[in-house]
């Protein structure tokens, strides 16, 4: 899973919830922090803010990887997952 809010608040009460389902594989793989500056988030056409509250299911960890890309977040997921260093 991953999810993205308006403020560090708001996304940590959502891990919080999740992890209270104790989903039986559940991991947290990185903490709870603001994107880093440089990072370009994808953005709905027409929009100055990205998309919330949207929810999709990908079936593989290659199709994760494609999303991340896609929203500019590839290099923190990949540290995040431990397939490669800062």
């Amino acid at each position: 899973m991953y999810v993205r809010g308006e403020d560090k608040y708001n996304v940590q009460k959502w891990v919080d919830t999740v992890h209270e389902l104790r989903y039986k594989d559940y991991q947290l793989v990185a903490p709870v922090h603001a994107v880093p500056p440089d990072t370009q988030l994808e953005r709905d056409a027409g929009d100055s803010e990205p998309s919330l509250g949207i929810l999709e299911e990908v079936d593989t960890v290659k199709e994760m990887a494609a999303h991340m890309e896609k929203r500019g977040l590839q290099k923190w997921w990949r540290v995040a997952m431990g397939f490669a260093r800062e």
